[in-house]
């Protein structure tokens, strides 16, 4: 899913974002599971984006 909303363009924006996210998860949070979890949520506020945005052309 990562992939694919990373090659969309409008959504490509977010990802300077995601990835500050995802680094400070990785920094914050102590256990793995937490770590992913919330990566996932990042991830999925870009999916809530694009299809709200109506650049659902993307399925994955």
């Amino acid at each position: 899913m990562e992939d694919i909303y990373r090659r969309h363009g409008e959504a490509g924006a977010l990802f300077d974002a995601y990835e500050k996210l995802c680094q400070r998860f990785e920094r914050d949070l102590a256990d793995e599971r937490d770590v992913l979890l919330s990566k996932g949520a990042a991830l999925m506020m870009i999916k809530y984006w694009v299809e709200e945005t109506g650049s659902n052309s993307v399925r994955g």
